[in-house]
């Protein structure tokens, strides 16, 4: 059985992450708009929302807070190959990629912690405005961290292949799935050809049906194609992320690599 436990002040710090990572985004998008709202117009035409902070905040609050998911199969590996138990360990598992599976289910119960403590604290200082589907914002919560274990399985490919893959990690996540996925804005501001590479970043659904389910109240039935493109082309990243995984390992035995750093 997998236990994994934590400290009580380790729940209040990181808790707190949300709330101090999307709150100065949020409150510079209320100066963006105006006190009143007197510069909506140009944004709504855009995006369909007259809700400006809750269309920053639901989907910044997942961008950041699911970031810790890579950090966590980054920092994972690294103390495993520092300790010099790594290569032990992958080499004795029947299933290497249980070293990471297990931990997430452990994970996941702190990453949703994260997320609505994150939207509820943000609540406090700004008008967020939230219009919640329950269902729906559930099934889209759950979808969108089946897409960021999918792509974390594929960055943790990096950390078995390259010595210092951070770098790597903080690219895409502070500005692939925060810019081009249109976590701040409407992606409609993009050129043609850009808004088709967004739209082939399953962040860029999550995001929508997130807003969709929390700001504008829209049920399961009317999100229900998101939902399934969202989910294909998660599976598809799960798929390649077990792939790359095994591929990287084999190359790690075969160099002798899986013990150094």
């Amino acid at each position: 059985m997998l236990v994994q436990s934590r400290a009580r002040s380790w729940f209040i710090t990181a808790s707190s992450t949300g709330f101090f990572f999307v709150a100065p985004l949020v409150l510079m998008g209320k100066t963006i708009i105006g006190e009143k709202g007197e510069r909506l117009g140009p944004f709504s035409e855009l995006s369909g929302y007259d809700n400006y902070t809750g269309y920053l905040a639901v989907p910044l609050c997942f961008a950041f807070l699911t970031n810790s998911a890579y950090s966590w199969i980054g920092q994972r590996i690294r103390s495993e190959q520092q300790s010099g138990t790594l290569e032990r360990l992958l080499i004795s598992l029947k299933y290497p990629i249980s070293l990471l599976l297990g931990g997430a289910w452990a994970h996941i119960s702190f990453l949703l912690f994260f997320i609505v403590v994150g939207i509820a604290s943000l609540s406090l200082i700004a008008d967020l405005d939230l219009n919640i589907d329950w269902p729906a914002a559930i099934v889209s919560g759950l979808l969108h961290l089946y897409a960021v274990y999918g792509f974390a399985f594929i960055l943790s490919s990096l950390f078995l292949w390259i010595r210092d893959a951070f770098i790597v990690q903080q690219s895409i996540s502070y500005f692939v799935i925060p810019i081009l996925a249109g976590a701040g804005f409407p992606i409609a501001i993009f050129p043609g050809w850009l808004q088709a590479v967004s739209k082939a970043i399953p962040f860029t659904w999550a995001f929508d049906v997130e807003r969709a389910s929390m700001l504008a109240h829209t049920p399961v039935s009317e999100l229900w194609d998101e939902f399934v493109i969202l989910f294909v082309m998660s599976s598809v990243m799960w798929i390649i992320g077990y792939w790359m995984f095994n591929v990287t390992l084999k190359r790690a035995k075969r160099t002798g690599s899986l013990g150094l750093y």
